[in-house]
């Protein structure tokens, strides 16, 4: 079973995927915790070119962006057969923080042809189950400023509120998509989260 973590930055996917991780476990179901872009060899040079704007993969910008997009689904590729495929296959719940989702919303945000981006994706498994995690733009920009780390590419407060409309409009694109409010404390959206994942695992 996957289930999947996607949202603006600073919506709390990581956290929430902790948590439910940490939820799961108490209940002895076997968990494995992911994430994309991983921290492979594609995945590495994906963050290296977020956080690198002074020295993009090509020089044109639209080129540039659709090469990323396609480092992505690279990374999914080999994400998806080396790791999250045995680990089903071993009965785990592999939890990811975020999917193919991910790079449709944010390749379709920084103006790529979203036709162009699912048919890149359509060969990919859809997830059992997508928690999406809604919140306000404001708050997802407080939450990423008080990480002390370097702001990576997509982490603006315009480029937020556009993905997160993005987001809203393509929700129905995963069958299986539950939008979940952000906003209270991480406490109350856990406990929205564990609902949501304990019906899906009663019905498996």
């Amino acid at each position: 079973m996957l289930i999947v973590f996607e949202g603006v930055d600073g919506a709390g996917k990581t956290t929430q995927a902790r948590m439910l991780v940490s939820y799961l476990r108490s209940k002895g179901i076997k968990v494995a915790l992911t994430k994309e872009p991983t921290h492979d060899l594609i995945g590495s040079i994906i963050h290296k070119a977020l956080y690198s704007l002074g020295r993009p993969l090509v020089k044109n910008k639209q080129a540039n962006l659709r090469a990323l997009q396609l480092l992505f689904v690279a990374d999914r590729a080999m994400h998806l057969y080396n790791y999250i495929m045995p680990k089903e296959k071993q009965n785990y719940v592999v939890i990811s923080d975020r999917y193919l989702l991910s790079t449709i919303i944010y390749g379709i945000a920084s103006g790529i042809n979203k036709r162009w981006l699912i048919e890149l994706n359509k060969y990919f498994p859809d997830p059992d189950l997508t928690i999406l995690i809604d919140v306000r733009p404001e708050r997802a920009v407080q939450r990423l400023n008080k990480r002390d780390v370097t702001t990576e590419y997509f982490e603006n407060l315009p480029f937020i509120r556009k993905t997160k409309r993005i987001y809203l409009q393509m929700r129905s694109f995963h069958k299986n998509c539950y939008v979940v409010d952000g906003d209270p404390d991480k406490k109350h959206v856990a406990e929205q989260i564990r609902r949501i994942v304990d019906s899906k695992l009663k019905r498996r």
